[in-house]
Order: structure tokens, then C-alpha cells, then sequence
């Protein structure tokens, strides 16, 4: 702000305190005329009364446009110096804030890691041979049974049982109980739940995924033009994505049909493996109640019963 300076200010006030001394001195020059026309007046001199009086007249226009001038310079100058000290405050007060924040983080730097331990150290480079040896054992175990093992694609996050079938083996979808974290939140009611979804999802999508499950049934209909169950499939599963929620059925689908394993959804950044287990079990829990293997909470029969009200 080039025009809020001190300099600039000065000269302004300069050129207002020269317009109040040019007012003075037309004012003063306007009372001499003013006496001298008095005089000329007692005297009975007309002309030189008439002369003195417009030369008086001509001094006060003069001196009352320099009080203009200077009272209209006063004012400028006068809220350019408030502005400036306005200025001068916010900087003030920004510097004293800065100055505040870098004493914080000088005061909340984090230390230096400390340096590992010939002990952790060791235990961390068993951990990596470890886990390096489970993958590759899991890679040739897959590799057996004809599933290529990559964590970039779909093969690579799924969770798969294998089973041994002499000098081969069979790669296959665990079942519905192996689907939960502990075995204890595998109950009856959910295997049922996690079954009736998985049909359900299929035949809602028949003849649209390049998968023999996925291929449409038979129609053994003597009865021409009869539709088999795909369009009620479909309206039946917007009906239960409708009610379980987007969040619900995207990880039904997730573990359901895809068989994606909780630890390479976290790695995906879906989210923590114990929090998307217990999302999964609250899915599961919302579609059995949707197809009422489970009851209702308390406060959902009132809802209801509230909205059913004439």
C-alpha cells in the first residue's frame, strides 16, 4: 500500500497548512479593503468606496475556496492516518501471531526417532522374512490350483480355500461361515443371511457377468413368453439395496460375491480390517432382518407403526 506512507501524509498536511495561510492572509488583506471602504464611505467618496468594497468581496471568495482546500486536504490526511494506523495494528498483531506459532512448533517438534536396536532390528527383519515366506507359499499353493496370486488384480485379494485333490489342488470361495472374523459371529441366522444374499445377488445378475453362475437358467416352459425370475430378482435387490444402505451392500458385495479379503481391502484404504469386520457383520445383521430371520429393533416397530397411522 505505496499511498499509506508517512511521507505521503506529511505532504499532504504541507499543502493543508499552506491553504490555511493563504486563507489567513486573504482574510486579512479582505479587513484592510473592508476599513478602507468604511473610510471611503464616511468620507463621500463613492467610486473609491464601490472599488474597496469589490476588492474585499474578491479577497474573501479567495480566502473561504483556500478554507475549502484546506479542510478538504485535513480530511484526507486525517483518515490516511487512521488507515495507517489500522495498517500498523494488523501488522502488529500478525507478527506477534507468527512469532507465537513458531515458538509453538519449536516447542512441539517431534524428537528424532530413536535409532533401532540390534534386537528390533532382528525382530524386524524376521517379521518381513516371515511374511515374504507366507506369500510365496500362498503364491505356489494358488499357483496349483490354476489362480494366478498378484495383490494388483481381483485374484490376488480374495480370500480363497484350497483343497487337495491328489497332485493337484482346487482353489474355491470360502464358505459362508469363514467369511467372518471370529468364528463366534458366524451364527446360523447370518450363514443363512450371507446364502440368501449371495442367490439373490446372482440371479439378479444372470446373463450378465462372463461366469457359468452367471449364465441364464433353463426355461423348460411349455408356456410361451414366460420370463424366468430375473426381473423380480432385480426389483427384489434395489428393494433390499434400498433398504440396507449403499455402504451395507457395497461391502456385502465385497466379501459375498467377491471374496475380497479384509486385509487387502485395507490396503486398499477401505478402511481398518476390525472396522470392516464389524461393518460386515452389521450388513449381514440388516439383511436378515430385511428378510426376517432376525427381529426388528424396538424403535423401528414404532416408526413404523407411527407412520402406518391414519
Amino acid at each position: 500500500m505505496a499511498e499509506l506512507t508517512e511521507e505521503v501524509i506529511a505532504a499532504i498536511e504541507a499543502k493543508a497548512a499552506a491553504a490555511r495561510a493563504h486563507e489567513e492572509r486573504y482574510r486579512a488583506t479582505a479587513d484592510k479593503h473592508l476599513s478602507a471602504a468604511k473610510w471611503a464611505e464616511s468620507k463621500g467618496r463613492r467610486e473609491k468606496f464601490e472599488d474597496l468594497a469589490a476588492k474585499a468581496y474578491a479577497a474573501t471568495r479567495r480566502a473561504d475556496r483556500a478554507a475549502d482546500q484546506a479542510a478538504e486536504l485535513e480530511m484526507k490526511a486525517g483518515n490516511m492516518r487512521r488507515r495507517l494506523g489500522l495498517f500498523q495494528q494488523e501488522k502488529d498483531r500478525l507478527t506477534a501471531l507468527s512469532a507465537k506459532l513458531v515458538d509453538r512448533l519449536a516447542r512441539t517438534k517431534k524428537a528424532a526417532p530413536h535409532p533401532l536396536t540390534d534386537r528390533q532390528r532382528r525382530e524386524e527383519e524376521k517379521r518381513a522374512r516371515l511374511y515374504e515366506q507366507g506369500e510365496r507359499a500362498k503364491k505356489r499353493s494358488l499357483a496349483q490350483a490354476n489362480v494366478v496370486y498378484d495383490n494388483r488384480i481381483a485374484s490376488g485379494r480374495r480370500d480363497y480355500q484350497v483343497e487337495n485333490l491328489g497332485p493337484l489342488k482346487r482353489a474355491r470361495s470360502h464358505p459362508y461361515k469363514k467369511l467372518f472374523r471370529n468364528l463366534s459371529e458366524a451364527t446360523d441366522i447370518r450363514v443363512l443371511a450371507c446364502e440368501r444374499y449371495d442367490k439373490l445377488w446372482h440371479m439378479a445378475h444372470q446373463d450378465q457377468m462372463p461366469a457359468p453362475r452367471f449364465e441364464p437358467l433353463v426355461d423348460t416352459s411349455t408356456i410361451p413368453d414366460v420370463m424366468n425370475g430375473n426381473a423380480h430378482a432385480c426389483a427384489q435387490m434395489d428393494a433390499l439395496r434400498s433398504s440396507i444402505g449403499d455402504e451395507a451392500a457395497a461391502m456385502l458385495y465385497a466379501r459375498v460375491v467377491m471374496g475380497f479379503g479384509y486385509r487387502a481391502m485395507e490396503a486398499n484404504g477401505h478402511g481398518d480390517e476390525r472396522r470392516l469386520s464389524i461393518a460386515f457383520v452389521n450388513a449381514v445383521d440388516s439383511v436378515a432382518r430385511y428378510f426376517g430371520f432376525m427381529p426388528v429393533s424396538g424403535l423401528v416397530s414404532e416408526m413404523r407403526m407411527a407412520m402406518q397411522r391414519p
